[in-house]
């Protein structure tokens, strides 16, 4: 009877480890099927087609994909560019960025990458007390930046919208802010009907930002478009719009291709940042501040002092998004 009760046992046993292995066998066989697909289309003449493989070798070993993707940093094109960033979000991921140091990746990217690994901490700000004499549009900034303390909800509608530039990012995003739900809800309504431009236009934008649809009579271009944008989510529409005459970009339109789809269009404002077609720098930080705080605020402000610094800190949060898989 144990004779017998002990060949069960190992034929069960004997049935356990081939099941085992012929699992690991088909897991083998179809990762050298998924990795020799990826290979055909990496060597392909089409950028299309090297994106897509670029694509699939996310969630592939650090050794496997460095195998892969090292070749393509030889060339200066999307699919390299691509590849740099696949090759910076696996090496941080498993903190294996000592293998990549080598590779043909661009310098600011890699050491952005190590800054992150450091794990930065959100950054603390100094409040001075609001001067209520001083509230003119240019402190909504200092006011959302947390480097003085902001005025009462009541006080804040006073001050003048319109920035130096004639946009309402800033005030509309400081409203936004400090105001409760109750309070925005109850500007919307009595902004929308407003007589006054830039009032309309906030409300708008307000709207879009607490996910609600806007319903403006107008017949100006500019809020037209903006209410397509935020009701209707059309971030190409604001793609198509965001520049001006003069080709400097139009703030409140790039606010609302972000409400609209905020990871589609960061390219966009992080591309027109660096290229200074801002008259307003601060003006993308705040958006990147607003849309992605867990990676801006962690960033120290004192890079936003000069285009040097700040082209720095644009590298950190480019960084910080591609590591956040945003």
């Amino acid at each position: 009877m144990h004779y017998t009760a002990f060949v069960k046992h190992s034929s069960f046993l004997s049935f356990l480890s081939t099941i085992a292995i012929a699992v690991l066998v088909v897991v083998f066989v179809t990762k050298n099927q998924r990795v020799s697909h990826i290979r055909s289309l990496l060597t392909s003449p089409a950028i299309a087609d090297k994106l897509a493989g670029i694509e699939m070798t996310k969630g592939l070993s650090i050794e496997t994909t460095v195998e892969l993707l090292a070749p393509l940093l030889l060339k200066d094109n999307e699919a390299s560019v691509a590849a740099q960033h696949v090759l910076i979000a696996t090496a941080s991921k498993h903190h294996r960025l000592s293998v990549i140091e080598n590779l043909d990746i661009e310098p600011a990217l890699l050491e952005a990458a190590k800054w992150w690994e450091t794990k930065p901490q959100f950054q603390t700000t100094f409040k001075s007390p609001a001067d209520s004499k001083l509230a003119t549009s240019i402190n909504h900034l200092s006011w959302y930046l947390g480097r003085t303390e902001p005025l009462p909800f009541a006080d804040h509608i006073q001050v003048p919208l319109r920035d130096r530039d004639g946009s309402v990012l800033l005030g509309v995003l400081t409203l936004e802010k400090f105001g409760t739900f109750e309070e925005i809800h109850d500007l919307i309504a009595h902004w929308s009907t407003d007589v006054d431009f830039e009032r309309k236009k906030a409300a708008l934008l307000l709207a879009g930002l607490i996910r609600a649809k806007s319903s403006i009579d107008t017949n100006q271009n500019e809020l037209m478009a903006m209410q397509e944008i935020c009701n209707k989510s059309n971030y190409k529409l604001a793609w198509r719009t965001l520049h001006q005459e003069d080709g400097t970009v139009n703030p409140d339109i790039a606010l609302a291709g972000m409400i609209a789809h905020a990871d589609k269009f960061f390219p966009v404002v992080i591309e027109t940042a660096k290229e200074n077609k801002w008259e307003h720098p601060e003006h993308p930080v705040v958006l990147a501040m607003r849309f992605a705080p867990d990676i801006a605020n962690r960033i120290p402000q004192n890079l936003l002092q000069n285009d040097e610094t700040r082209t720095k800190w644009w590298s950190l949060f480019s960084c910080g998004l591609l590591l956040e898989g945003r």
